[in-house]
């Protein structure tokens, strides 16, 4: 019996559907200050491409895991939302984004940051093109100050406390 050279078309039809096509991923040890209101604003962190475009009946699974930190300026316990967009359409929601959260308590006159809280989110959405570019936004309903990925401060010293990560994968549909 002769041995059949598979093309890659023919071995993603045999595959099940829910199946994880290709996986990119950024990681970002970099800081972003937020202070704008109600704008969606890129990180800069990530622009990720999968190298192969998207089959047309797949699905994207995006996940976020990142650090987030408030301005001690008295103005605690605001919300900062994070989303994926893809060119620059939202794939989350358009007020909380993929994932929301605040950075609460702690907070005192020597600190340059109230508190840090890590957060994570991930959304299975279907893609409106197929080699699209997909970055890393952030969005907070007022002026206060909040940060993004990096590190926490005191007055006097920055500490590594953590990165910001984006994965995405292509799941067959």
């Amino acid at each position: 019996m002769a041995l059949t050279k598979l093309n890659s078309a023919s071995v993603i039809e045999r595959l099940p559907v829910g199946s994880v096509l290709q996986t990119i991923q950024g990681t970002s040890d970099a800081r972003y200050t937020l202070d704008s209101t109600n704008t969606w604003e890129n990180t800069g962190f990530v622009s990720l491409t999968f190298p192969n475009n998207l089959q047309s009946n797949s699905k994207v699974l995006a996940r976020i895991h990142s650090l987030i930190s408030e301005d001690a300026d008295g103005n605690w316990a605001s919300s900062v939302a994070l989303t994926i967009f893809e060119n620059s359409t939202n794939k989350g929601n358009a007020t909380i984004g993929i994932v929301s959260g605040n950075a609460h308590a702690a907070g005192h006159a020597s600190s340059t940051d109230y508190f840090c809280e890590r957060i994570t989110g991930e959304i299975l959405f279907t893609p409106s093109v197929l080699n699209g570019t997909y970055t890393l936004h952030c969005l907070a309903p007022n002026s206060y100050v909040r940060v993004i990925g990096g590190t926490f401060s005191t007055a006097s010293t920055n500490y590594p406390y953590g990165n910001t990560q984006v994965i995405l994968q292509e799941i067959k549909g």
